[in-house]
């Protein structure tokens, strides 16, 4: 199985949280954010981190983003740099690009300038805890963008369910 590797632009609560999972995963992350004290918090959590402006070009070229298989802009408040760091990512030919979106015109425009997936980290969250608290047994929810959704339930064994094919 090949190691993965991720490049996380963006430190605050959610992307040192994606940093501390994926790195807990065993996966080697680059950690990237332009406050120093940002990174020193994960400096011992990611297998690489550094402290340098994303909007820098030469600077994100020279940072190795360009060898991981996917980056993540996580950064949520400041939506002009997070468009310009997808824009030099893709520029530079990044492989696959994730992006943070503050709302749906953000969205729009991080996937007319190459964003290979958007998302939106507190939506997402509010969709799956809405669904884990109203549907009995739900224990986690994900909202596939179709006709069907994938859900995690946990059901007792004298259940009508058991024995059951999803087709049923």
């Amino acid at each position: 199985m090949i190691k993965k590797k991720f490049a996380i632009i963006g430190l605050g609560k959610f992307g040192s949280k994606l940093v501390a999972e994926l790195s807990k995963m065993g996966l080697e992350v680059i950690a990237i954010d332009s406050d120093s004290s940002a990174v020193e918090r994960i400096r011992n959590i990611a297998s690489e981190s550094l402290v340098l402006d994303a909007i820098n070009r030469e600077a994100l070229e020279k940072s190795g983003v360009k060898d991981v298989d996917c980056v993540i802009v996580a950064m949520g408040k400041d939506m002009e740099a997070n468009i310009l760091i997808t824009t030099i990512l893709k520029e530079i030919g990044v492989k696959e690009i994730i992006s943070r979106a503050e709302s749906p015109l953000h969205a729009k425009i991080l996937k007319r300038i190459g964003a290979n997936r958007i998302i939106f980290p507190e939506e997402d969250m509010a969709v799956r805890l809405a669904h884990a608290i109203h549907f009995a047994g739900v224990q986690e929810y994900i909202d596939i963008s179709g006709p069907w959704d994938l859900a995690e339930l946990k059901i007792s064994k004298d259940n009508k369910l058991i024995g059951k094919k999803i087709a049923d």
